[in-house]
């Protein structure tokens, strides 16, 4: 019964050791540099939901990215607006 049980931990520690692969590359001599959005956040994906601590870092991260390029596009807006109206004073000169 013993060996039984120690064949079963063994298994269980080797499942547990195991990486499972997302996303196949290709084979050949140069890198696979035609690599999707989605086969990036799929990978972040699931190790976030592994992990608390992960979760929380990525998505701070992911809600400061988007809020820094919702700045700069309010000011990038902005500056097509103000080049607007100087056409226009431009125009009526």
């Amino acid at each position: 019964m013993n060996t039984r049980m120690q064949a079963a931990v063994d298994k269980e520690n080797a499942r547990a050791k195991t990486v499972s692969m997302i996303r196949k590359y290709r084979d050949g001599d140069l890198p696979d540099i035609q690599i999707l959005y989605s086969d990036i956040i799929r990978p972040l994906q699931s190790l976030a939901e592994l992990d608390v601590e992960i979760c929380r870092i990525l998505f701070s991260k992911l809600v400061t990215g988007l809020m820094a390029q919702a700045d700069s596009y309010i000011e990038m807006v902005s500056n097509v607006q103000q080049l607007q109206l100087d056409w226009i004073q431009l125009q009526c000169y």
